[in-house]
C-alpha cells in the first residue's frame, strides 16, 4: 500500500502545483518502505492542462530515477522539493491554442486573436485600436531560451489602417516572460526549446545545487 499512498500524495501536490485537474503519478522503491522517506526508485507523472511559469500547457509529463524529494514540499515552487536526483526530466506541450490564450491574456490591445505555430515562428493575427479606428495586426515571434528563462521573443510586427499605412513598428510588445526555472520544484537547466507545427516542446532537467550556473543552460 505504500506506493499507493505514496503516489497519491505526489498527485496532490502536483495538483497545486500545476493547477491541474488531471495528474497521473507512478513511484517505486524497493523496498517500498523507503517511499516514505521521500527514496524514489522510479516516478512517472503527467499532467493535462496544467500551469508551467506564465503559461497554460496541454501536457506535462515528469519522469526521473533515483530521486530524493521532500513529498510534502511539493506545491512549494522554492526549488528546494526535490533535493537530488540521478536523473529528472520535465517535458511540457505548449499548443497553439495554449500559446493563444496566453498571448491574449498578455497583448490585451490586441482583439480577435488568432495563433498559428509554425516550426519556425508563431504567426499571430488580431485588431488593435489605432487613432479610434481598428487597424489589422500581424505579429511574428519565436520562443528562446537565456538565462535560466524562457521568453516569446517578437521578431516582426506588422500593422495596417486607413489612416497610418502600414507601419512596421519593431519590438513594441517587448519579450514576454513564458517560463522562469525559479519556479520549478527542483533546481534545472533547460535541455531544449523546440518549436513544431502547431506546438512548442520544452524539456528541462535536474541539475545539482552545487553547481555554478545552475539556472543557465
Amino acid at each position: 500500500m505504500i506506493p499507493v499512498i505514496a503516489g497519491q500524495t505526489v498527485e496532490t501536490k502536483l495538483k497545486t502545483a500545476l493547477a491541474s485537474d488531471e495528474v497521473n503519478v507512478s513511484v517505486s522503491s524497493m523496498p517500498g518502505i523507503l517511499l516514505l522517506f521521500g527514496e524514489i526508485d522510479t516516478i512517472h507523472a503527467t499532467a493535462k492542462n496544467g500551469m508551467l511559469g506564465n503559461i497554460r500547457c496541454s501536457q506535462l509529463v515528469l519522469d526521473g530515477k533515483n530521486v530524493q524529494a521532500d513529498l510534502s514540499s511539493l506545491d512549494v515552487k522554492d526549488g528546494s522539493a526535490i533535493t537530488a536526483a540521478d536523473s529528472l526530466t520535465l517535458t511540457a506541450t505548449i499548443t497553439q491554442d495554449d500559446l493563444q490564450k496566453f498571448l491574449q491574456e498578455k497583448l490585451g490591445k490586441v482583439e480577435n486573436l488568432t495563433v498559428t505555430l509554425r516550426n519556425d515562428r508563431a504567426v499571430a493575427n488580431g485588431e488593435i485600436k489605432l487613432l479610434g479606428k481598428k487597424a489589422d495586426v500581424t505579429l511574428e515571434g519565436i520562443f528562446f531560451e537565456e538565462n535560466g528563462m524562457v521568453y516569446f521573443k517578437m521578431t516582426h510586427l506588422d500593422i495596417q489602417n486607413a489612416v497610418l499605412g502600414r507601419a512596421v513598428v519593431g519590438n513594441f510588445f517587448g519579450d514576454i516572460l513564458v517560463l522562469d526555472l525559479h519556479s520549478l520544484a527542483f533546481p534545472a537547466a533547460i535541455e531544449s526549446v523546440e518549436q513544431k507545427d502547431g506546438y512548442v516542446v520544452l524539456k528541462a532537467n535536474h541539475v545539482e545545487q552545487s553547481a555554478t550556473q545552475f539556472f543557465t543552460k
